[in-house]
């Protein structure tokens, strides 16, 4: 019998997920990530039947052996484990329709206890003088005098950034939140330089017809335009052009990580 909600025919899983994701408005990053972690469930149980099986066709006790091998075998963080259980559980109640009921506790191992490295203020310093080009410097800059991780960073736009507050806005966060973070006050005459260059790609990019930056969610819809205005320019962009992924137009991203 076919569950609620449940197709009448069982799709092709990997599009599946990708389909479930994008109606979402999950992060590339995500999807990417649910999608390896549904193959890895697929071929940990291939690898170790011999045969290839849907994981509709798995029971909660083959979730739960899958992860065990990944807390014990493969040693994986707790970080990873957690996205791996977070994957799975969506792929069972929202692609396959078969929500998961009480996995059996994960096996973790103990790991001993260390203390973090902290890099003295002439070791930040040493690293900063060693990068690259003066876009990694400011970047390098940026994580370390706002706090933002290197994905906030590179995802950063125009707007984000307010001199008059001193502030950076910083969009999506992990959680899917929002949050502001400080503008050193070192750090404003090169993010005017930063943004000046960032408009001038821009601009040249819109002489030469090409598409306008990506746009979240359903903001391309409601904002037709706003893909070539200036609030909504990429501060870091790509010095290359790229496939866009989902839409399969050819235009410019931010910085890759």
């Amino acid at each position: 019998m076919t569950r609620p909600n449940e197709p009448a025919s069982r799709p092709r899983l990997l599009p599946a997920v990708r389909a479930a994701c994008r109606r979402r408005g999950f992060a590339l990053a995500t999807e990417r990530a649910y999608l390896a972690w549904t193959l890895r469930l697929v071929r940990f149980h291939q690898r170790r039947t011999g045969t290839l099986r849907h994981p509709a066709d798995l029971s909660e006790d083959d979730v739960s052996d899958f992860l065990d091998h990944l807390a014990v075998q493969r040693d994986l963080a707790a970080t990873s484990l957690r996205q791996a259980l977070s994957a799975l559980v969506f792929l069972y109640e929202h692609v396959l329709f078969q929500p998961l009921g009480t996995l059996r506790p994960l096996v973790r191992p103990r790991r001993p206890r260390t203390l973090p490295v902290v890099l003295s203020a002439e070791q930040v310093g040493a690293l900063l003088a060693r990068m690259r080009t003066p876009t990694s410097a400011l970047i390098a800059r940026l994580l370390y005098g706002s706090g933002l991780r290197l994905t906030e960073a590179l995802r950063l736009r125009i707007k984000d950034v307010s001199f008059d507050r001193q502030t950076i806005s910083v969009r999506r966060a992990k959680g899917d939140k929002d949050r502001l973070t400080v503008l050193p006050p070192s750090l404003i005459g090169g993010l005017h330089r930063q943004m000046e260059h960032a408009l001038a790609v821009a601009e040249d990019d819109r002489h030469r017809g090409l598409p306008g930056v990506y746009l979240p969610h359903a903001l391309a819809r409601k904002m037709p335009h706003a893909d070539r205005e200036a609030p909504w320019q990429w501060l870091f962009p790509s010095r290359s052009l790229s496939t866009d992924p989902r839409s399969g137009l050819r235009r410019r991203h931010h910085v890759s990580p």
